[in-house]
């Protein structure tokens, strides 16, 4: 019966540092497979990161705004626009979606506008 490798699985091989550093046959680089993939792993957490460079003073106001834009880096494409506008004890949110790349420039103007 085959075992099916879970993420919890994997992650459990990754973390174990007792186990032994076995090569294919034939494998050149110097890394064992337990390196490659926790590079593969460490690669995927950057990804997921959000990096801020620095942090800017803001003085307070009356109406704050949040803004969230989310895209896809592969094609350029951004398909949700988040806009959450507090003012005082009361908030209002604002969502603009895109469906198809075709729909992306009517959810800038409709932000915009």
């Amino acid at each position: 019966m085959a075992t099916k490798i879970t993420r919890d699985v994997l992650e459990s091989f990754l973390n174990c540092t007792y186990k032994a550093h076995l090569k294919l046959a034939g494998q050149q680089d110097g890394r064992s497979e337990h390196q490659l993939l926790l590079a593969d792993v460490n690669a995927e957490a950057r990804e997921r990161t959000t990096y801020v460079t620095q942090r800017q003073a803001v003085a307070d106001a009356k109406v704050q705004f949040y803004l969230d834009v989310e895209g896809l880096p592969d094609p350029d494409r951004y398909y949700l626009i988040g806009l959450l506008v507090v003012e005082g004890e009361s908030s209002r949110r604002h969502s603009f979606w895109a469906d198809r790349p075709a729909d992306e420039a009517a959810i800038w103007e409709s932000f915009l506008g």
